[in-house]
């Protein structure tokens, strides 16, 4: 008879074949790595083409503002801007040719004095004549004058009282080159018969300080008139010293010079607005 073996018998390892079950899951497994990868690498390209597209933005150069505004609205908003300075212009140019037309146009009076050289005490003198007249194109209407003559001290200036007695006159129409004299009283004025006013003599004083060069004579006077144009007033004062010409500026008598104007519109009331003595 053989001999048996002692001891256990080594088993031998046998591979067990994989099951089906085993078999599906080593197969999703794969897959499920397959598609990692794939994506992987399907993401590289991606992330790689957005640097790259990134770069190339930065290398390109930004459109400038105006190169993005249509071309026909920059010449839309040219021509509004156009339009609007040439009906300005024409505007200012139609108010200078009206302004221009009533200056050429228009009423204009005028004042001046007579030539008074000198006072004698053995001549009292009782007044100054002063001259009315429209050196304008168009007639001068409801026209006013007032006016004031006095005997100033050299160191004063001109009252510019229109509150006393003093002369005053109405034209209802001068037309074009009329001239209208009015004789000009000294003030205050002596009142009369019947609530008028009559001139005065200047006192033997008076003509005294006149004549040595210790007074002056100041005539202050303002016409208010209309056309068609509208309102107009003109302010006229003129002063004398009996003295040589080489001692006038010691004469107070540059408000007199200041008071000379023309205005349009209602005349500034008498006995307000005055210069500065």
């Amino acid at each position: 008879m053989g001999k048996r073996s002692s001891g256990n018998p080594r088993k031998k390892k046998h591979k067990v074949p994989e099951t089906p079950r085993k078999q599906e899951m080593h197969s999703s497994n794969e897959q499920h790595n397959t598609r990692d990868r794939v994506g992987f690498a399907e993401v590289q390209p991606v992330a790689a083409s957005t640097v790259a597209s990134s770069a190339n933005d930065s290398s390109t150069p930004k459109k400038s503002w105006y190169r993005r505004i249509p071309w026909w609205k920059i010449l839309e908003g040219g021509g509004i801007v156009s339009v609007i300075l040439y009906a300005y212009v024409t505007w200012v140019q139609w108010r200078d040719l009206r302004h221009n037309f009533e200056i050429d146009q228009r009423a204009w009076v005028r004042m001046k004095y007579a030539k008074l050289d000198r006072v004698d005490e053995k001549a009292p003198l009782t007044s100054w004549e002063l001259t009315v007249n429209n050196v304008g194109k168009s007639p001068a209407l409801n026209s006013q004058l007032d006016a004031v003559l006095e005997v100033v001290p050299r160191d004063s200036a001109p009252s510019f009282n229109f509150g006393k007695a003093h002369s005053a006159a109405i034209f209802s129409i001068l037309f074009p080159g009329d001239e209208q004299p009015m004789p000009i009283g000294f003030s205050a004025l002596k009142e009369g018969l019947g609530g008028g006013v009559t001139p005065r003599t200047l006192s033997n004083t008076e003509v005294h300080d006149l004549v040595i060069g210790s007074a002056y004579l100041a005539m202050i006077a303002q016409a208010s008139y209309s056309d068609q144009f509208g309102s107009h007033w003109t302010r006229f004062c003129i002063w004398k010293a009996f003295v040589d010409p080489f001692e006038l500026d010691k004469f107070n008598a540059r408000s007199c010079v200041a008071w000379d104007s023309v205005g349009d519109g209602t005349p500034p009331p008498l006995g307000k607005n005055l210069p500065a003595r």
